[in-house]
């Protein structure tokens, strides 16, 4: 994913793969080693895929519950669930960021 250099394409690419991912019958686990594969050194590096995840697909885009469920895995939480009970300690401040945003759209 680092060579593609539109930002839309990226986007695009990522929204057929997550659609079709969640056809695949695939377990959180699963899916979030596949979201961390393909996205893990743009996500940190790149602001706008971080935006990409945590604000458009999160907020904007209608995904099956299992997408959204590896989205927040991989971006909010940015651990594998079956880790998430022990978390990473810096990761509450984003995980309370994350959840203010959703809330704030969806009570609209």
């Amino acid at each position: 994913m680092e060579e593609i250099k539109d930002s839309y394409a990226v986007e695009r690419i990522s929204e057929q793969l997550l659609q079709k991912l969640a056809t695949q019958n695939l377990n959180d686990v699963e899916g979030y080693w596949i979201l961390w594969l393909l996205f893990h050194q743009i996500f940190e590096l790149q602001t706008s895929i971080r935006s990409m995840f945590t604000e458009r697909f999160l907020l904007w885009k209608v995904f099956p519950v299992c997408c959204l469920r590896w989205i927040l895995q991989f971006s909010v939480l940015q651990s594998p669930p079956d880790t998430t009970v022990k978390g990473k300690t810096g990761n509450h401040h984003n995980l309370l960021d994350a959840t203010q945003r959703v809330l704030a759209v969806w009570s609209k």
